[in-house]
This record gives C-alpha cells, sequence and structure tokens, in this order.
C-alpha cells in the first residue's frame, strides 16, 4: 500500500488551525474499531488475529502492537524467540488479570488491518491541544511550517515556528527555533510535543534530541493547564544560543570519522533505495581510504572505524544533511541527483541531524604526537634487571 497523506502548506498557525482541527478529527474517527481484548486471537508472535476478519496481522503491525502492550520488559526480548503453548496462555492469562482487560484501537484499510495499539486513557487529547495552541499562540504568533496526516496509521506531525527567534550562530549560519509536535504511535488519540531547531541557511533544520528538548512531562500526565505552561515556560526559555554555541563550534573543529560517515551515509541508502548510490560512493571513496591506511578500511571493527578520520569535517556533514533534507537536487563528484522526499524522510533526516549536532564527535580531544616517541624511553627487558 502507497503512502497516502493530507498535507496542509506553510501559513500562520491561527490561518491553518481549522484545516488541522478537521484532518485529525477525520483520521481520528475513519477506519478506526475498538476490539476487546477476547476478540484478539493470539496464535504465534507471527500470527494474531482479529475475530471477524479474514487477514491476520503481520510484519511491522505485528510487532508493534507488543511493543503497545507494555508489559514487563523481558516480553520484547522474548519477541523473536518461538512461543510454546504455554508461554501464550501466560501471555492471555496476565494480560485478562489486569484490573481492566485492555481494548484495542484497529485502523483499517479495506479490512486489512494497518495499526493495532492499546487504547490509553489520560495524556492530552488532540482536540484539547490543538485549543492549546491557539491559546498559546497569542503569545508566539506561530508560524506552521508543515502538517502531515498519514490516513492509513492515524498518525500526525507538525512543526511551528517563532518567526522572530532567529539568531545568527556562526557567521552566516541562521537558525530559529518553535516546537515539533507527533501524537504517540502507542496511543493515536494523544499528543506530545518536542522542542525544534530550525535552520534558515538549509531549511529542514535539526529536532532536539529527548534528553535535551522534551517538553511533555513524563509518566505523570499533567492537566491541561498545566500543560500549557509546561510549554509556554519551554518555549519562551529556549535559548538558541545556548544550545548550538558549543555544538556548532565542536563540529567546525573536528572531522568525522570513518564511522560516522558510514552512519550518516547508509541513512541516505536507507530514504530511498538506489537515489544517493553515486553521492554515497563519491563520499566514501572506498579505495582511497584503504590506500591511505593500508587496510580494507570498511571492514575493520567498529572500533577501528571510530578512531579512523574520514577527511571530512562534521560541520560539513551536517550541511550535507540539512541539504538534502531541504532541497530536491545534489551536484556531487559529477553526478546530478534529483529526488522528492516525504515529509516522514524529511523528519528522519532532522533527527538524524541533531543526533549528529548533540553527541561528541568521535575525533573530538583525540591525542596527537608532535614527533615519533625516543627510542631510549622504550619499555625493554634490560630496565627491569
Amino acid at each position: 500500500m502507497g503512502e497516502s497523506k493530507t498535507h496542509i502548506p506553510m501559513n500562520t498557525f491561527s490561518k491553518s488551525a481549522d484545516l488541522i482541527a478537521t484532518a485529525i478529527s477525520d483520521v481520528e474517527t475513519q477506519g478506526v474499531m475498538e476490539v476487546p481484548l477476547d476478540q484478539v486471537l493470539f496464535h504465534s508472535p507471527a500470527h494474531i488475529e482479529i475475530a471477524g476478519l479474514t487477514d491476520k496481522i503481520e510484519g511491522k503491525v505485528i510487532k508493534s502492537f507488543f511493543k503497545s502492550l507494555h508489559l514487563d520488559g523481558k516480553f520484547n526480548e522474548y519477541y523473536d524467540k518461538a512461543f510454546g503453548r504455554e508461554d501464550w496462555a501466560a501471555l492471555i492469562s496476565r494480560l485478562r488479570d489486569k484490573s481492566e482487560s485492555p481494548v484495542f484501537h484497529a485502523r483499517l484499510e479495506n479490512d486489512v488491518v494497518t495499526h493495532i495499539r492499546v487504547k490509553r486513557d489520560g495524556g492530552v487529547q488532540n482536540s484539547k491541544f490543538l485549543e492549546m495552541l491557539l491559546d498559546l499562540d497569542k503569545d508566539f504568533h506561530f508560524d506552521l511550517k508543515y502538517f502531515s496526516v498519514n490516513p492509513q496509521t492515524g498518525i500526525f506531525s507538525g512543526e511551528l515556528l517563532i518567526p522572530e527567534s532567529h539568531k545568527e550562530i556562526i557567521l552566516g549560519d541562521l537558525w530559529n527555533h518553535g516546537i515539533s509536535f507527533f501524537n504517540d504511535p502507542g496511543a493515536i488519540e494523544h499528543t506530545k510535543v518536542l522542542t525544534l531547531l530550525n535552520r534558515l541557511v538549509c531549511t529542514n533544520g535539526a529536532t532536539v534530541p529527548i534528553r535535551k528538548g522534551v517538553i511533555y512531562a513524563g509518566k505523570d500526565q499533567p492537566s491541561m493547564i498545566d500543560y500549557r505552561k509546561i510549554i509556554h515556560n519551554a518555549i519562551s526559555r529556549f535559548s538558541i544560543e545556548q544550545s548550538l554555541v558549543e555544538p556548532l563550534h565542536i563540529l567546525k573543529n573536528a572531522n568525522a570519522s570513518i564511522g560516522e560517515l558510514l552512519y550518516y551515509t547508509r541513512l541516505l541508502e536507507q530514504l530511498q533505495d538506489g537515489v544517493f548510490d553515486p553521492l554515497i560512493q563519491t563520499l566514501i571513496r572506498y579505495d582511497y581510504l584503504s590506500e591511505l591506511y593500508g587496510v580494507a578500511s570498511l571492514d575493520q571493527s567498529k572500533r577501528w572505524k571510530s578512531t579512523a578520520d574520514s577527511g571530512y569535517n562534521a560541520y560539513d556533514l551536517l550541511n550535507l544533511l540539512t541539504w538534502v533534507g531541504s532541497h530536491d537536487r545534489i551536484h556531487c563528484g559529477g553526478h546530478d541527483i534529483s529526488y522528492t522526499l516525504t515529509e516522514s524522510e524529511k523528519m528522519q533526516l532532522q533527527i538524524t541531524a541533531g543526533k549528529l549536532l548533540f553527541r561528541t564527535p568521535d575525533l573530538i580531544d583525540v591525542a596527537r604526537k608532535s614527533a615519533e616517541f625516543d627510542p631510549k624511553y622504550q619499555l625493554n627487558l634490560a630496565m627491569l634487571n
């Protein structure tokens, strides 16, 4: 099944709010059925059915379903192992022993289950969340960068920017900030928020990793008033300079390791099969690196690759990721590559750029000798006698 999404174009948030509310309301109600536990037929980890439907649940849908159950941590470790009849009896017994047997939300397309999750109470419901954003808009005057809904899964995501927040961190490198919001794949009727850094040079930017940018309040769900206050404080107290000055200068002064180069180019390879191959081959330069290091560089251990210099500056690697995420063409190594990314692919690049931006590069603070060791300081057995 191909990806079919509803997109709402960039505009001020206040002018787009009604369209967003309609799109969310449609996906929350259309093609969704509530399924009690006794209608879920457990056969094996690869075979689950819903009573009355002819097709079984398969692949990624079944795996995400198990994760949404939130059983004890050991259960997911067992997922890929063969379950016996006793294991399944124990699983079903544990589900039914809960104070209230779980009810599931199943999303259907042509009677095929495309998503199934545990229905959860609490959290910030989407309709209330949008009302709260409109209230916050009175203070921040958001621009809607994008909003997208996937009717097949019921998952939506969007980005709101604060137009007056732009700062120049490094000469010519302008950023502003805002929030990225999305509904939880584990409970699609609820919404979560992350701080967003938006790069104005290559406008795809980067999300702030959860440990730095999370806004929602952990396991204890806040009231709507508290939730508004949490988001308001997170936006108003957020400092682009404090968040970016040190990470960007670190990237400017460090090269990417071969391991980092492979990690980030592998993402491009996964985005669109074969499209970026000429770019990746130009970047990796397998024969050159192998000659330079005297070994088959790409065949070495993960540890070795993390210590080997790729020859590329880490800041330039960030530029590459944000360029690909905000353009439809790139010229590299004599190749002119045209491509069209989906919103989910652009978001994946944002997340990846955020990882690069906020993790310490492999080759930072690496000791380098200015000369070779003098032989007289070498350890030898004569010294020990």
